[in-house]
């Protein structure tokens, strides 16, 4: 029996696989134990580079922004500080009238406040009677130079008379013509002239030095009224440039002075 089944798959035939359809299959090689560790460090670096690149950037960040506070300013109400122009009075009292407002935009000439002009008016008046008294004793000073220069000429003229007496009568009382006491009271009257020749030549020359004292004291109060003068004018303040006025934090009955900024403008031509 097991010849005949022998005998029988002989007889047939056994079909082989077709293997025509079928890719070949690469070898796969197996996952090494060893690599796996590098590349978990390789990705524990690249996690700790990305951390520390996010915190390097937000540190620059907040240094940029730390530094730009301050060289910039922003906001929507600011006027750059080299285009504001302080007023500060060139004299100091009490204001009268705030003429502008604030933000408000003022010619050049425009008339911002005036101060109190009373005590300044006074001042005036007081420097152009002081001047005017200065000036009216000049001319006493000339007309007294010229009573001590003519002084001055008859001392000289006496002065000249007794000398040539004293000359004519020298020799005379020599020869005994006259008398010795004659001589005496010609000598003595030639040096009374003389004298009073020096004395109305000192006095000549003290007036004129007060001539001068007198023309200085002239030209001081002349000085001393122009200032008045300009003073008083300082007390109405008006703007320098075209632009808008800022800072005013000032009213009437305020105390200016001249230390300290009243107001302010923005140079609308900067």
């Amino acid at each position: 029996m097991n010849q005949n089944l022998n005998v029988s798959l002989k007889d047939k035939s056994i079909p082989e696989p077709a293997i025509g359809n079928m890719e070949p299959r690469l070898p796969v090689a197996a996952p090494s134990l060893s690599a796996t560790p590098e590349l978990d460090r390789s990705r524990v670096f690249s996690h700790r580079r990305r951390a520390l690149l996010f915190l390097l950037a937000v540190a620059a960040t907040v240094l940029a922004w730390w530094i730009s506070g301050y060289l910039f300013a922003y906001t929507d109400d600011a006027y750059v500080t080299s285009n504001v122009l302080s007023i500060t009075p060139e004299v100091t009292g009490p204001i009268a009238a705030v003429l502008v407002k604030d933000n408000e935009w003022v010619k050049r000439g425009t008339l911002l406040f005036t101060i109190d002009p009373v005590p300044f008016r006074l001042a005036v008046e007081q420097a152009r009677a002081e001047e005017a008294r200065t000036e009216a004793q000049l001319p006493v000073d000339r007309a007294q130079l010229q009573v001590l220069q003519a002084q001055k000429e008859a001392a000289g003229a006496a002065e000249r008379l007794a000398a040539a007496n004293l000359r004519r009568d020298t020799p005379l009382a020599q020869s005994g013509t006259i008398s010795a006491q004659a001589l005496d009271t010609t000598r003595t009257t030639e040096e009374q002239s003389a004298a009073q020749q020096h004395a109305a030549e000192a006095a000549l020359q003290k007036e004129n030095e007060t001539l001068s004292l007198d023309k200085a004291a002239v030209s001081s109060a002349h000085a001393a009224r122009l200032l008045a003068e300009w003073r008083l004018g300082c007390t109405k303040v008006v703007a320098p440039v075209d632009g808008f006025v800022t800072h005013l934090a000032i009213q009437t009955g305020d105390m200016v002075s001249t230390s300290q900024a009243a107001v302010a403008i923005v140079d609308g031509n900067a």
